[in-house]
């Protein structure tokens, strides 16, 4: 792969994995605010400035060592947790569970959004003129779009504290099972790493993640690509 490929592949895959990561966590802080908690509002986290989302690890790094590793044709990552108080909220429990579930079904509408555009550009980009590089560059932003939404969205979803996945869970078992959750949660990290490193998160991912694979093969089929994006496939 030459330069130009590199900075070509890095255009494609940027953009749609910031919009993921950033609106995932703008829609947090936006709940939140929603529910009486004024702390993103006060830390600037509710905004669409990539800056402020930024984590030195999985905002940089993570996504830097993907790209390498696979040859520049795949990346994935997150942001910075958005900071939330649930002494805020009148009722705590509900409010974070709705904190919480905002940020995987803002990742569902965008990967909605992904799939209808592609929809309408396999149907209908010839009747809409526009050149072919840039009917391409929307195809492929809502590739990846697609990908990342859904599965970050799904991964998130998982029930182990720190994810929503197990803010969720805190917001619909008991108040005493929730305290308990509440518990596990600073060893979070440690338990998801080792869910990870079991194979559970490609367990849980994987069928998902051929299915997609399968149905945005035969898009791009249909589109008529050029070989090098045919080949990244």
């Amino acid at each position: 792969m030459n330069v130009a490929q590199i900075f070509y592949s890095a255009f494609i895959l940027v953009p749609p994995l910031l919009v993921a990561v950033v609106l995932h966590e703008v829609a947090h802080g936006f709940v939140a605010e929603q529910c009486g908690d004024p702390t993103a509002r006060d830390a600037d986290r509710i905004n669409l400035n990539p800056r402020v989302h930024i984590h030195p690890i999985f905002t940089l790094l993570v996504p830097l060592i993907l790209l390498v590793m696979s040859n520049f044709k795949f990346t994935f990552g997150a942001a910075r947790p958005v900071p939330v108080n649930p002494a805020f909220f009148k009722r705590p429990q509900r409010g974070m569970l709705l904190v919480a579930l905002a940020g995987p079904i803002t990742n569902f509408i965008l990967a909605v959004i992904c799939f209808v555009t592609i929809e309408f550009a396999v149907a209908w980009n010839e009747y809409f003129y526009l050149p072919r590089f840039v009917w391409m560059i929307i195809f492929q932003w809502c590739q990846y779009g697609l990908i990342f939404n859904v599965l970050l969205g799904i991964f998130n979803l998982i029930p182990i504290p720190p994810l929503d996945g197990g803010r969720v869970l805190m917001g619909i078992v008991p108040p005493k099972a929730a305290y308990y959750l509440t518990r596990i949660e600073p060893y979070g990290f440690l338990i998801l790493i080792l869910f990870i490193a079991a194979g559970g998160a490609e367990f849980i991912l994987k069928p998902i993640d051929q299915e997609l694979f399968g149905y945005l093969r035969n898009r791009v089929f249909l589109f008529r690509l050029d070989s090098y994006t045919m080949g990244s496939w």
